[in-house]
């Protein structure tokens, strides 16, 4: 939720949190995540759900607000932990070094994503399904909530720390990694 943080804490962009503070290193992705909050989704769903002109149509209730991967990364610099930056190649090596030496790493289940590369492309499972999910077409949505108070809010540095706060209380991040930074 937007105003709580409470969200999944094994979905992909959770898992994704965790792992990178875990390693303690990202790569240098450019690359562009929907985070679509739930409390959106589902004010969105209800009002959709009761129009006449609903009928027959195709909703896709994505964020219209793309969080570049970097944004996310310093976000989470700035809520306190350290995260090194680094090539693809470094990071993936780091990554299943890890992985291999801890099965708790929040990215071992997903090791394919970021080792396994899709045929005939020149990027990992990850890159080329962030790129394939910047294409769904959420113009019903839009115009099927306009006028109402329902809006996706942005995803921005506030949201994100809300997210990571959420995470923290539920000890799915570990306060001993984070570092105070002087004021």
């Amino acid at each position: 939720l937007s105003q709580t943080g409470a969200s999944s804490v094994d979905d992909l962009i959770a898992r994704l949190i965790k792992g990178l503070i875990q390693l303690g290193s990202a790569p240098d992705l450019d690359l562009k995540l929907s985070l679509t909050p739930v409390d959106y989704v589902s004010r969105a769903i209800v009002h959709l759900s009761q129009q006449p002109t609903s009928l027959g149509k195709a909703f896709h209730l994505v964020s219209p607000h793309a969080l570049h991967f970097r944004e996310l990364v310093k976000s989470i610099q700035d809520f306190g932990y350290f995260i090194q930056w680094s090539d693809y190649d470094q990071w993936q090596a780091k990554l299943l070094k890890v992985a291999s030496a801890q099965a708790d790493n929040a990215l071992s289940p997903l090791l394919f994503l970021f080792t396994d590369w899709v045929t005939g492309n020149e990027r990992p499972y990850l890159e080329t399904a962030a790129l394939v999910s910047q294409a769904f077409d959420y113009q019903n949505t839009l115009a099927g909530i306009a006028g109402t108070n329902t809006v996706c809010p942005a995803v921005d540095t506030s949201l994100l720390q809300t997210y990571f706060a959420y995470l923290l209380k539920r000890g799915e991040l570990s306060d001993s990694c984070q570092i105070a930074y002087a004021a």
